[in-house]
């Protein structure tokens, strides 16, 4: 008896999460498909490495490095 209550319980729960999963997407999964083209993108673009020397930097790193370098340089404190 025990067993069918937890059974039934569990029905309860499942039964309307299968009823939600079916909706079309909503808007936050809309944007994401709109905007998952120009990220990958991004991302190939900034991911990208640079041979310096024998070693391949990602150009991120670059950026990174230079922007901490000449922020003392533009902002003095």
């Amino acid at each position: 008896m025990h067993q069918k209550k937890l059974f039934i319980l569990g029905l309860l729960f499942l039964v309307p999460v299968s009823l939600f999963a079916q909706q079309k997407p909503g808007l936050d999964q809309r944007i994401n498909d709109w905007f998952a083209p120009i990220a990958d993108a991004w991302e190939a673009i900034v991911f990208t490495t640079v041979p310096l020397g024998s070693l391949d930097v990602p150009i991120v790193l670059i950026l990174l490095i230079g922007g901490g370098f000449s922020s003392p340089c533009t902002f003095p404190s």
